[in-house]
């Protein structure tokens, strides 16, 4: 199936979020929003991933 990650098309099988974070490896740390909604980490092995899914993959920006 194809879900959009960041933006960008992205073929995958998997069939939860956990699957699918295993797939990209984003570098930590991170956040996920799918379809606009912030996923816990708690959840991500729960959280299905379906055809046209928008995975966003956040990095916390430190500065002054």
């Amino acid at each position: 199936m194809q879900v959009i990650i960041n933006l960008k098309p992205f073929q995958t099988s998997a069939k939860h979020l956990q699957e699918l974070l295993a797939e990209i490896s984003p570098k930590r740390p991170f956040g996920i929003a799918q379809n606009g909604t912030f996923i816990p980490k708690s959840a991500y092995d729960s959280t299905p991933v379906a055809e046209g899914d928008k995975i966003e993959v956040i990095s916390p920006v430190t500065g002054g």
